[in-house]
């Protein structure tokens, strides 16, 4: 797909629109990578689904910026600065971001401008094309980020944020950020057990040694995907008169150690098929219905929003 953006030049404002999960935050997304790169504590959630039991290759972004006579004529006074007596005018350079994965690890991640310039220094009747070996080319490409390219402001909405993982035990679980979650599995466990609690009817089953103490927790698990897939997607469905391509909810439970103390949590994750989802990895439009789903259970509920 081809976005033209200059077919308007007098617009300071454009909209994306288009169904949910259609891409509209990841051409933004896109944008945003050219400016700052891949962060490499989340590179793992590029890689494509289907592929995520054994990715080798690559994922990346790509911006071709053009270049007027305006810049060039800025650019090439900023060499003159740097030595130089003359610099050869360019149409346009790029800017390539990209993530190599190994066996589903990241390998590296490189932020590389594809600019070489053509430069004349004074005594010499040959010509230099600048590279990022030389401190000159660090130098312009570090001039030409920060006062040449437009400027790339990418806010991503954390009114809706949904927790990859929510604690259920210890200090964290009572946190501001997590105790409503907390209490929507609370709740939502005695709707399924009434007089269950996340102490009695997940924990110690979840650590039961015997085989009985599984097969109750594995029963229990069940019942919280069947009760919380119900919820949204029933809602989902009424709302948007479609399902979500056969989807269900998955849930993994674990302990970790924190602070001298051990945590039980909960991490919720969507299915579609084979693949497995954090909702963090959605659309900005679903997370925005998965968290109202939460919030409209506590009001239900009676819980304080």
């Amino acid at each position: 797909m081809t976005i033209d953006l200059s077919q308007r030049p007098n617009s300071r404002i454009y909209t994306f629109v288009g169904l949910n999960e259609s891409g509209k935050t990841t051409i933004l997304e896109a944008i945003n990578t050219i400016n700052t790169g891949y962060d490499n504590l989340t590179a793992h959630r590029l890689i494509p689904k289907h592929l995520k039991a054994n990715f080798t290759g690559e994922v990346s972004v790509e911006a071709i910026v053009s270049v007027d006579q305006e810049d060039n004529n800025i650019i090439g006074s900023k060499f003159k600065e740097l030595g130089y007596i003359s610099y050869q005018p360019i149409t346009e350079f790029s800017v390539n971001a990209t993530c190599n994965f190994e066996g589903s690890k990241l390998k590296d991640s490189i932020n590389y401008w594809d600019f070489s310039p053509v430069l004349q220094k004074a005594n010499t009747s040959e010509s230099i094309v600048l590279n990022a070996d030389t401190k000159d080319w660090h130098t312009m490409v570090s001039y030409i980020k920060g006062n040449l390219m437009p400027r790339i402001v990418f806010y991503e909405n954390l009114l809706f944020d949904f927790p990859e993982r929510i604690y259920l035990t210890g200090k964290r679980s009572d946190e501001s950020t997590n105790k409503p979650y907390k209490e929507i599995i609370e709740d939502i466990l005695q709707e399924i057990i009434p007089n269950g609690s996340i102490q009695t009817t997940l924990l110690d089953n979840f650590l039961g040694k015997d085989t009985g103490d599984r097969d109750v927790f594995d029963a229990i698990q069940s019942k919280l995907e069947y009760k919380i897939g119900d919820e949204v997607f029933s809602s989902w469905g009424q709302l948007f008169n479609s399902s979500l391509r056969q989807a269900s909810i998955a849930l993994r439970f674990g302990i970790e150690p924190h602070n001298e103390e051990t945590e039980f949590y909960l991490e919720i994750r969507l299915k579609e098929n084979s693949d497995l989802y954090y909702i963090s990895e959605r659309s900005v439009g679903f997370r925005w219905f998965f968290h109202s789903c939460s919030l409209f259970f506590l009001e239900r509920i009676g819980r304080p929003i």
